[in-house]
């Protein structure tokens, strides 16, 4: 294929299959050679700053939006909004926790000591415990408290809508607290940020 043909903003991963693990990115007209690892690291980070937006975005569009209407039209954004947000966090925290322990991996191989005997270990056993606790919530308990909120919904009293609102402002506010710190904890970890 001729560089030339590429148009600016296009972009094709290729997997080089041939006697390297180098995966070759194409952005118009340069070819960028990376490594597993690099190509891992992008989609960690990637998908771990998505989650990050998708729950700032929770609690700080949509929860005040609810707030913002009136109690019998919250049912609409309950039922169609949220569980669809929810669910795109989960798979992006999924894909960050995968993504990280395939970097930790590729990183320490089986020498978990270095976890808690260097700072850095530290910021990723503390980081990695947190996101992953966090992407558990996701996928066990906010799926288990999904079906008692369709049934708060369901019973079409005002007052069940509002304690389910209730309940949205505050999970929220609480996984944006733990997911910040987590970030910040990689933060740390990546650019050395050693006290």
């Amino acid at each position: 294929m001729d560089s030339m043909t590429l148009m600016p903003l296009q972009c094709w991963l290729i997997a080089n299959i041939f006697a390297t693990n180098d995966i070759h990115l194409i952005v118009a007209p340069i070819i960028v050679t990376i490594s597993t690892m690099a190509f891992i690291r992008i989609i960690h980070v990637m998908a771990g700053v998505a989650w990050f937006g998708a729950v700032v975005t929770v609690n700080t569009v949509l929860i005040p939006y609810l707030l913002s209407i009136e109690i019998g039209n919250r049912r609409e954004v309950l039922t169609t909004l949220f569980p669809r947000i929810f669910r795109l966090a989960s798979v992006l925290s999924l894909a960050a926790v995968l993504t990280g322990s395939a970097l930790l991996y590729l990183m320490i191989g089986t020498e978990i000591s270095i976890l808690w005997e260097s700072q850095w270990g530290l910021y990723i056993l503390i980081g990695g415990t947190l996101a992953t606790i966090l992407t558990v919530f996701h996928f066990i308990i906010e799926e288990r408290l999904e079906k008692p909120l369709g049934a708060i919904l369901d019973d079409s009293k005002n007052s069940d809508i509002e304690v389910a609102t209730k309940f949205l402002r505050v999970v929220p506010r609480v996984g944006l607290v733990v997911i910040s710190t987590v970030l910040l904890l990689m933060i740390f970890a990546s650019h050395g940020y050693y006290p």
